[in-house]
C-alpha cells in the first residue's frame, strides 16, 4: 500500500512538471488533473526542493501559477 502512494505521487509529480514545463498554470492544472490549487502548490513545492531551483526559477513559477502572464479575456 505505501508502495502504491509513493509510485502515485512521483506520478503526479511528473505530470505536474510536465504542466509547467508545457506552461499551464495552476488554474489549467486544477481543471486538467483534477487536484486543488493547494495540491498542485505543495507538488510543485516538492519538486522545487528536489531540484534545488534557483530563486529566479520559483519567482516565474509564482507569476505563472497566479495567471499573471496570461492575458484577460
Amino acid at each position: 500500500e505505501g508502495d502504491q502512494a509513493r509510485g502515485s505521487g512521483l506520478f503526479l509529480q511528473r505530470e505536474i512538471l510536465q504542466c509547467l514545463e508545457s506552461g499551464h498554470s495552476v488554474s489549467d492544472m486544477n481543471k486538467m488533473l483534477f487536484l486543488s490549487p493547494f495540491t498542485i502548490r505543495n507538488y510543485i513545492s516538492e519538486i522545487y526542493a528536489k531540484t534545488r531551483s534557483r530563486q529566479s526559477d520559483r519567482s516565474d513559477y509564482d507569476r505563472k501559477g497566479k495567471g499573471l502572464d496570461r492575458p484577460k479575456t
